[in-house]
């Protein structure tokens, strides 16, 4: 795989890393000598595809673009699964910020996050990209977009 995506992608790999947390166990944290990327790798090209959909439609916003290959392909086929590439966001956990704080957080930090993502929930909220449905307990006609960069934590 790291030889297609340095040939793909023309970039001068320095460390790939299967990132652990992924709750897939799909994601891999690419490094270079001058960036960062993260190569997530899907089983179904639909599912690929609507992903890089709805990057594409929020690249104003501070979230990971999807990296064009040098034949400015949005995803690579390698054997039967698509690698979609993403730029690399600098940032810390929340839990690590409050650990690191003494355990202690404001509200104009809850409410900073809550506020970024109501703004990807409202526009997802007509699940026009065929956002996978994810039930909820409380609503299980409920759609909206879960980052794999954003988490739990």
């Amino acid at each position: 795989m790291e030889n297609v995506i340095k040939s793909e992608y023309d970039l001068d790999i320095i460390n790939i890393i299967k990132n652990e947390d992924s709750t897939d166990g799909n994601v891999y944290n690419i490094e270079t000598s001058s960036n960062k990327y993260i190569v997530k790798i899907y089983d179904d090209l639909n599912k690929a595809t609507n992903m890089i959909n709805i990057h594409n439609f929020l690249c104003d916003m501070y979230i990971p673009r999807v990296i064009q290959t040098k034949d400015k392909k949005y995803y690579l086929e390698y054997n039967g699964k698509y690698i979609v590439m993403y730029s690399f966001l600098e940032g810390i956990q929340v839990s690590k910020y409050i650990k690191e704080n003494d355990n202690t957080y404001t509200n104009d930090i809850v409410i900073s996050i809550a506020k970024e993502i109501r703004k990807l929930h409202d526009l997802t909220l007509n699940n026009s990209f065929n956002l996978e449905t994810i039930t909820f307990a409380n609503n299980l006609k409920r759609k909206s977009l879960l980052h794999f960069d954003l988490t739990k934590e």
